[in-house]
């Protein structure tokens, strides 16, 4: 883990944080919504909010505001030997549970391949009626039916290529129309899509419990969306007590769904049966949201998020930045000639009242020359580089006004910075002590500008 690996951590974070706020303004937007049975916003929003998990969009404003007008970067992100530490372990028990999630993932699809070795070719009258209904709802991909003997409830699976199965008893009726309709309707609103971004973000977010919150609720809207275009939407196709009657007779026959997220079953049991039935009694499709509303609504959604994520992230990177600066540690190392050079300690904490620019100067094998102008209260550095313990890093560096106070320093990975400091000329060699990534850095310690001309000679 070098020194900048530790945005993985702010990527995530910051991400986790906004999808938080999305989804928590989205259900007091659900709960006022729902009162009023207003459901055309709450399904598009809904969507909404994934993208807000799948989006670091706080994460990049605060990558583009480190960049400044001198060309260099701000160390937003910097670590110091303590949140090192913190960051280290935090992204090993991260890691942990995202490979965990991860054999989970595994385990589903290879479930999905023992489902498929038993599909049976259904009846010649099921695919008329899967051809008929798809035709009459638009859908222009191509759908395929079979049986399976292993499926106790119906569900569609598959993104590019969907799959309706059947369970192999399941009767041939008026009813049927319901079952294989419903299972088309998910095709049709593109579920899966969704459903496979629901996957990945319980994946990379599984520490977060809002990410699952989210999860049953989007579940429980899609069945409802689909609910609503065939009972209650206008020109309906099924009345509402012959839709839900048929559903009604599947409740209860699997408990769970086995498989995860990668498939949509009809539903999984009653009590989720209930709140659907609930929800749609009463129900009017002619009085729902118009689409200029839905729009609106939507837009406002967007704009409130980002405002409110912003102004959560910002308090999360004060927070780090104060624990950084108060566990910071500079090492001040003795000069190679202590008689011509001044020593100094540097108390923990003061580099972060600079400004820190990172410069486009890769430290290679060889003598390197060249002149940096430094503002006051500025430090540059180099790019990180990977040198071997016991390496040795030569800076020679002439300062122009000659009575300027200067420090010439080399971070660590740990965030551990050793310096020396002089005015007039500097002359040090810094033996490599850890592995990892390294920074050579020049900061300006006096009243004006600078111009440092300095020699880097690594091996």
């Amino acid at each position: 883990m070098s020194l900048s690996s530790s945005e993985w951590f702010f990527c995530i974070l910051l991400t986790s944080i906004t999808g938080s706020v999305a989804y928590g303004l989205w259900k007091v937007l659900e709960l006022l919504l729902e009162r009023y049975k207003k459901y055309n916003w709450l399904v598009f929003s809904a969507k909404l909010v994934v993208i807000f998990w799948l989006i670091p969009i706080v994460f990049l404003r605060f990558k583009c505001a480190s960049y400044n007008g001198q060309g260099g970067v701000n160390d937003i992100f910097g670590i110091s030997p303590f949140t090192y530490r913190v960051l280290k372990t935090v992204f090993f028990i991260w890691l942990l549970g995202f490979l965990c999630q991860c054999t989970w993932h595994f385990k589903n699809k290879q479930y999905l391949k023992y489902i498929k070795k038993h599909n049976i070719l259904p009846e010649q009258e099921l695919v008329d009626v899967k051809n008929m209904l798809q035709e009459q709802y638009g859908i222009k991909r191509r759908v395929e039916i079979y049986k399976n003997i292993i499926c106790t409830i119906p569900q569609v699976s598959g993104i590019r290529k969907p799959v309706i199965l059947l369970p192999e008893n399941i009767d041939i009726s008026k009813n049927t129309e319901i079952i294989i309709g419903h299972e088309l309707m998910h095709v049709k609103h593109r579920d899966q899509i969704w459903l496979y971004f629901l996957v990945w973000l319980k994946r990379i977010h599984w520490f977060n419990p809002i990410v699952y919150l989210l999860t049953n609720d989007i579940l429980e809207w899609n069945e409802i969306y689909c609910d609503r275009d065939l009972c209650k939407k206008e020109n309906a196709p099924f009345s509402y007590q012959q839709y839900f009657k048929v559903i009604a007779n599947f409740s209860g026959k699997e408990k769970r769904n086995r498989m995860g997220l990668t498939m949509s079953a009809l539903f999984e049991n009653m009590n989720s049966v209930k709140r659907r039935v609930l929800k749609l009694k009463g129900y009017q499709y002619m009085k729902e949201l118009k689409k200029s509303t839905v729009l609106l609504l939507s837009v406002l959604f967007v704009g409130t998020v980002t405002v409110t994520s912003y102004a959560a992230s910002d308090g999360v990177l004060q927070g780090y930045d104060f624990l950084k600066e108060q566990t910071e540690v500079v090492i001040e190392e003795e000069l190679e000639e202590p008689e011509v050079l001044i020593e100094e300690i540097i108390p923990a904490g003061t580099e972060s009242k600079i400004t820190e620019i990172e410069m486009p100067l890769i430290v290679t094998r060889g003598t390197s020359s060249y002149t940096w102008e430094i503002p006051v209260n500025t430090l540059k550095k180099t790019i990180e580089f990977t040198p071997c313990i016991g390496d040795e890093i030569l800076v020679m560096a002439s300062i122009e006004p000659s009575d300027c106070l200067t420090r010439v320093g080399l971070m660590e990975p740990d965030g551990v910075r050793r310096a020396v400091s002089s005015t007039g000329k500097i002359d040090h060699t810094f033996t490599i002590r850890k592995s990892g990534g390294h920074r050579v850095y020049i900061e300006n310690q006096s009243n004006k500008t600078i111009s440092v001309s300095f020699v880097l000679k690594k091996p």
